[in-house]
């Protein structure tokens, strides 16, 4: 945890048991917390790099940990763990942290990517599914015909898809972003507020001043500063900050979040 909420629609969706493990300090994957969290029955681990909300980009070292951890589970008897590895914002990592593959470390990987979010086209919803060669056998390509269908969703708008193939470059510019990232950590430490620093993605994951992160979100509401509370993602007492904002906007917001969770700290 921190965890995308709808991680745990898809598994209800295929009647999967949906088990949660703490992050380490810093919200960085705590090995042992998914050691303890696995089973024989553990069919498939979901790790989600740059991290929503959290902003966390998995290393090279805690990703080749994690592989040699599903290994030796395997060994020990349990089933061939699917690594599935939500990297839709890959292409927003900044440095000195580095995107690294996770097919460069463990072969039973299916990575999830998104156009949408690379070309800031969130609403289209335009993505895809990677398989490493060892799983792409003929009966996964059969479930994988139909799986979007039973998540609800069938295709992406035909229009987007002819589109992307005539971009010049999928490539990402980086400084807009990291601009952004760099002026929310700093109006952040102005505003006196305990946040993760994100090192990749598109959010400041902001600490709530007695854990009650719904009731905070419901002032911010009323001043119209609108955030993502904490709940939402596995964890009460953080709010989730879209860094995107226009910058007047992000500036005011920080400042009203600052002002909220003082009053906060002294009720």
């Amino acid at each position: 945890m921190p965890y995308f909420g709808e991680y745990r629609a898809y598994c209800a969706s295929v009647g999967a048991v949906w088990v949660t493990a703490a992050s380490a300090p810093g919200f960085g994957l705590d090995l042992e917390a998914v050691e303890r969290a696995m089973s024989p029955r553990t069919a498939a681990l979901i790790l989600n790099t740059p991290c929503n909300p959290s902003g966390h980009a998995a290393t090279g070292e805690e990703l080749r940990g994690l592989a040699a951890l599903l290994e030796r589970h395997r060994r020990r008897g349990g089933r061939r763990i699917v690594l599935i590895v939500d990297e839709v914002y890959h292409r927003l990592v900044y440095p000195p942290a580095v995107h690294v593959h996770p097919f460069d470390v463990h072969p039973t990987t299916v990575v999830a990517r998104s156009f949408s979010k690379d070309l800031g086209l969130a609403g289209e919803r335009i993505g895809y599914l990677a398989l490493h060669p060892e799983l792409a056998t003929a009966e996964v390509m059969r479930g994988l015909e139909l799986c979007m269908r039973a998540l609800g969703f069938v295709n992406a708008p035909a229009t987007m898809q002819r589109m992307l193939v005539h971009l010049p470059s999928f490539d990402v510019d980086l400084a807009p972003y990291l601009a952004r990232r760099d002026l929310v950590l700093e109006l952040a430490a102005d505003a006196d507020l305990e946040v993760a620093e994100p090192q990749g993605g598109l959010y400041l994951w902001v600490r709530v001043p007695g854990d009650d992160g719904l009731a905070l979100a419901a002032s911010l509401a009323r001043r119209r500063v609108l955030v993502a509370p904490g709940a939402a993602f596995g964890m009460g007492g953080w709010l989730r900050l879209c860094f995107t904002a226009p910058i007047p906007a992000l500036q005011r917001g920080i400042r009203v979040i600052g002002e909220c969770s003082s009053l906060e700290m002294s009720a």
